[in-house]
C-alpha cells in the first residue's frame, strides 16, 4: 500500500512540474506572438540595422542632393543610435559611413544624421 502511495505522489509531482513547464513555454510563445503582431501593425518601431542602413544609403546615392567627398565609396555603415520620430514618421539615426581603403588615407569615417523609413519591407534613407 505504501509503495503504491509513493508512486502516486511521484506521478502528481511530475504532472505538476510538467504543467509548470508548459505554462512557462506557453507564456513565452504568447509573448512572441504579441510582439510580432504589434510589430506587424506598426505599433513597435524597430530601427534599421547596419545592413539595412547600408542598402538604404546606397539607394540614396543617386539623389542629386546627397553628395559625398570625391572618391568616397561607402563600404560599411555603422548605426550608432536611433530615435523614433512621429512627424514625419521615421527613425532619426546617427550613423558612420565608412569608406573603402584609400591610398595614404586608409578607411575614412563620415558621421552624419539621416532619417530612415521602412516602406514595403524596404528601408529608405532621407537627408535631414
Amino acid at each position: 500500500m505504501l509503495k503504491s502511495f509513493n508512486q502516486n505522489v511521484d506521478f502528481v509531482l511530475d504532472r505538476t512540474s510538467v504543467l509548470k513547464q508548459f505554462k512557462r513555454v506557453n507564456l513565452k510563445a504568447c509573448t512572441l506572438v504579441v510582439v510580432f503582431a504589434l510589430q506587424g501593425c506598426g505599433l513597435i518601431h524597430t530601427a534599421p540595422n547596419d545592413k539595412d542602413a547600408l542598402g538604404a544609403i546606397r539607394s540614396l546615392m543617386g539623389d542629386d542632393l546627397f553628395h559625398l567627398p570625391e572618391n568616397f565609396i561607402v563600404s560599411e555603415v555603422k548605426v550608432l543610435s536611433c530615435k523614433w520620430q512621429e512627424s514625419p514618421q521615421g527613425h532619426i539615426c546617427d550613423v558612420n559611413l565608412i569608406s573603402t581603403e584609400m591610398p595614404l588615407l586608409g578607411a575614412i569615417k563620415l558621421p552624419m544624421q539621416l532619417r530612415f523609413v521602412k516602406k514595403e519591407n524596404q528601408w529608405k534613407a532621407f537627408i535631414l
